[in-house]
């Protein structure tokens, strides 16, 4: 390498040069500068060089581990003589752990254990011993398939107790060929007497397949009977397809309320037909993320799930007894989406009772979210029974409980069909919803009522919020909700009336919807009406009696008016000039115009209405223009003015000539109010 002197870097010349040397300032820089650029270039190289063999040395250092790693496995596989090793070895006909475990998934990948293969166990025809020394195997191989034969088998099941319990299986199948296992032990109908058939402990992968009848003595208590299929201690990956004659319990998940999270049940797919059952399937603090579809006759109560979530039912039944949502001690039940049909009950003892309840299991407060229940329904049931209710328990379960205790409903949607019978209610409550409860999102959607009862939900101060009312009908009956917070929206809906009397204080708005009756509907406190159709006329913006709304409303009025009607209700906000318009007949229905009897004109006239509701004429009534008469019909029509109280006043109508059944008149009344907040309502 060439020498620089100290000043400015400059070339200086060599001995070793072996050319001339240009010690010009100029051609100094030049050579500087060309020592620089190779400089540049070695050091890139070696970057280079330096990454490259990096990278290799970590391949070589990645495959000796790797090769390392096989090494190990293979000696552990193989054997040797770690004490580890020889006790797992130990009491096998294996030398190595390869051995043993290839002979294990071996058996497992057979997934055969035949019950017949242990026939040699069954004493006077009774299979007990077989079966448990079946199911012994299928424990000590850690999974496996039980297969039934075609044929009966009887086992005794064990009161108390259980007759198997599998515990922490990867993988269990129960498949029978057209096979039936029947039980004989005898159980009490007076004293709690259980057993399960066959219980799962924090097992997974658990599927019973169809080809297998399980009978038991029929359910005759709540509290008696076989349990066949027990799941405990968080099973996971269940598929569940069974065809039962009686037993207390079909299917039943639980967890022991002190019991942590993770002994939960979930993923469960449930097919369950069940004749006789009292709970053909149950969850209890268990069961969570289940589609289950059910097909009961006469059992008790078709689905009981309480304190779980994510579950789906479909279920048909048939002469069963109350089906339950419930929640219990301070738990939360949510995201349940019911389907319930019940349409061909024979069953009238007055034993039905509800269809479907959701149900607070005690004084603790507890929540449901986001539940659904969609009915197909023809009651048959007698006394109590409805299809739907909301119900509130003491501790003690035979007393409802009529105390606000901080219970939540947040988001129910009912909707479906319910045919009723005359005198019980369709949908209703038992015990009293009172604040601290609360009630809000709250939906009752494409909701069908005909032939007997009414919807009659008492949510008294609980409701926050507005409850949707949407595209439902009663023809026979009521859709009452009785609410003094929140609002009861009512849209494109139908029924005799919304409420149960004309005195009703509930929170209502209806819109686009039919009152057919209007016996017991109450048209003031409260109530607000849009495009709203009435026996006595539209109501196209009525409100509130006292508040601002519409100025103009209408009614008909069917038969005599010979002693005087009210039949318009006026705020106390309600003064300005007044136009009443009418036609008068007296024979409806004549369609032909030559020979009708009719009269039709118009009234107008001024006032001031008080607080009180005193009306003061400022200028009377008068024809605004000349009566059209029709026939002979000669009776003038007489206006009064009728003062009222607070609430309001009322213009009185009267003519003498009009009585009979076929009499009738319409009605249109305008005003221009001095303030604006006029508000005029027709009543019967």
């Amino acid at each position: 390498m060439a020498d620089y002197t100290p000043n400015y870097n400059l070339y200086k010349p060599n001995r070793n040069d072996t050319e001339p040397v240009d010690t010009t300032l100029s051609a100094n820089f030049e050579k500087v500068d060309i020592e620089l650029w190779k400089k540049e270039v070695d050091i890139l190289t070696l970057n280079h060089d330096l990454t490259t063999n990096t990278n290799l040395l970590q391949e070589q250092i990645n495959n000796n581990s790797l090769a390392l790693q096989e090494q190990i496995n293979t000696l552990v596989a193989n054997g040797d003589s770690s004490p580890a090793i020889e006790q797992a070895l130990a009491g096998t006909p294996y030398v190595t752990l390869r051995q043993k475990h290839e002979a294990i998934d071996s058996r497992i990948a057979a997934r055969a254990v035949d019950l017949i293969d242990y026939e040699s166990l069954v004493v006077e025809g009774n299979w007990t011993e077989a079966i448990k020394a079946a199911c012994a195997d299928i424990q000590l191989m850690g999974g496996g398939k039980l297969f039934i034969p075609k044929g009966e088998y009887h086992f005794t099941a064990t009161k108390g107790t259980f007759l198997y319990e599998f515990s922490g299986l990867n993988y269990f199948e129960l498949e029978g060929n057209n096979a039936k296992l029947i039980d004989d032990q005898i159980y009490s109908t007076t004293v709690a007497e259980q057993a399960i058939f066959f219980q799962f402990r924090n097992c997974k992968n658990v599927s019973t397949q169809n080809g297998l009848i399980l009978q038991s003595q029929l359910y005759e208590s709540f509290t008696t009977g076989l349990i066949w299929y027990n799941f405990v201690q968080g099973c996971e990956n269940l598929d569940i397809n069974a065809d039962i004659i009686g037993g207390r319990n079909g299917v039943r998940l639980e967890r022991a309320e002190s019991e942590p999270l993770d002994y939960v049940s979930k993923n469960i797919k449930a097919n369950i037909k069940a004749v006789n059952v009292r709970y053909p399937y149950s969850s209890t603090r268990s069961g969570d993320s289940a589609e289950v579809r059910l097909n009961t006759d006469y059992c008790g109560r078709s689905f009981f799930v309480y304190n779980c979530k994510n579950v789906k039912i479909h279920c048909v039944a048939k002469n069963d007894l109350t089906s339950l949502i419930k929640v219990y001690t301070g738990g939360v039940t949510e995201n349940i989406d019911v389907y319930y049909e019940n349409t061909d009950s024979t069953r009238n003892t007055g034993q039905v009772g509800e269809k479907v309840s959701v149900h607070f299991g005690d004084i603790t407060p507890a929540t449901f979210k986001n539940i659904k229940v969609r009915l197909n329904v023809k009651n048959y049931a007698g006394g109590w029974g409805s299809p739907f209710s909301i119900v509130k328990w003491l501790n003690d379960p035979n007393d409802s409980d009529s105390v606000g205790r901080g219970h939540v409903i947040d988001g129910l949607t009912i909707s479906g069909y319910s045919k009723g019978i005359s005198g019980v209610s369709q949908i209703t409550t038992m015990g009293k919803l009172a604040a601290p409860d609360v009630v809000k999102n709250l939906k009752i959607d494409d909701f069908t009522l005909v032939d007997g009862g009414s919807l009659n939900l008492d949510l008294g101060d609980t409701l926050q919020g507005t409850a949707h009312i949407r595209n439902s009908s009663n023809n026979t009956g009521n859709l009452n909700i009785i609410n003094s917070t929140g609002l009861a929206l009512f849209e494109n809906c139908k029924t005799l009336n919304f409420g149960g009397s004309n005195t009703s204080t509930s929170v209502h708005k209806y819109v686009n919807s039919e009152i057919t009756n209007g016996a017991s509907q109450n048209y003031s406190n409260n109530k607000e009406f849009v495009n709203t159709n009435t026996p006595i006329g539209t109501i196209t913006s009525a409100r509130q009696i006292g508040t601002p709304g519409n100025s103009k409303s209408s009614v008909t009025v069917l038969g005599s008016l010979a002693t005087g009607k009210n039949i318009f209700k006026i705020n106390t906000k309600s003064s300005g000039y007044y136009r009443l318009s009418y036609y008068l007949s007296l024979d409806r229905g004549n369609v032909n115009p030559g020979t009708r009897t009719e009269k039709f004109g118009a009234k107008s006239w001024t006032m001031t209405v008080n607080g009180s509701g005193v009306l003061t004429l400022q200028s009377p009534v008068s024809d605004e223009v000349t009566e059209r008469i029709k026939g002979d019909f000669t009776g003038a029509l007489e206006v009064t003015l009728v003062n009222g109280d607070a609430n309001g006043a009322f213009v009185n109508v009267k003519n003498t000539q009009m009585t009979g059944t076929n009499a009738s008149g319409t009605f249109s009344l305008e005003c221009l109010a001095q303030n604006g907040d006029a508000s005029i309502l027709p009543i019967q």
